[in-house]
């Protein structure tokens, strides 16, 4: 039954995730210039953050479904690359800011509060992709098909299997 709940688990992490996904790209093509910016010229580190920006937006859209796919043919050691995936573009969302900020005094978050819905894409997106691949599972409680009453013994730790039959 482990292997079944397992597969639940998993499947409703790549469910959610293709939700999460849709609803970025749902979002992104509302705000188009806001996901897609063109690199500043003037200033090369405002340019850099813009650029890391919008590829982490395709980071954060594509890795986690298709991480969560791969995991039953690579393992949980995976683990590490869907949390790296879903972080980098809030880094780098943070980095347009402070380079904002260092450049002109400002930065520039107006946005957030005209469009609340920028809050789900920047931060809450990425924090319940993070919530949900820290999470561990509930491991369910071994069911037998015996009432506890009739169930067999446990073997004996003595036991030793023997070629001998006896019929």
């Amino acid at each position: 039954m482990a292997n079944a709940s397992s597969s639940q688990r998993s499947n409703s992490l790549i469910w959610t995730s293709v939700a999460f996904t849709v609803l970025l790209c749902l979002i992104s093509a509302s705000f188009q210039s806001y996901f897609f910016l063109s690199p500043s010229t003037t200033n090369p580190t405002l340019g850099f953050f813009q650029t890391l920006y919008t590829t982490t937006w395709f980071i954060l859209v594509a890795a986690p479904t298709i991480i969560l796919i791969l995991v039953p043919y690579t393992g949980t050691a995976v683990r590490v690359w869907l949390i790296v995936s879903v972080s980098l573009f809030p880094l780098a969302i943070i980095g347009v800011h402070a380079t904002l900020v260092a450049s002109y005094g400002n930065p520039y978050i107006d946005y957030l509060g005209s469009y609340p819905i920028m809050l789900v894409s920047h931060i809450l997106i990425p924090a319940a992709y993070i919530v949900l691949f820290t999470r561990k599972p509930k491991v369910a409680k071994a069911e037998t098909p015996w009432p506890a009453a009739v169930a067999p013994a446990p073997f004996d730790s003595e036991w030793q299997p023997t070629t001998e039959h006896h019929f």
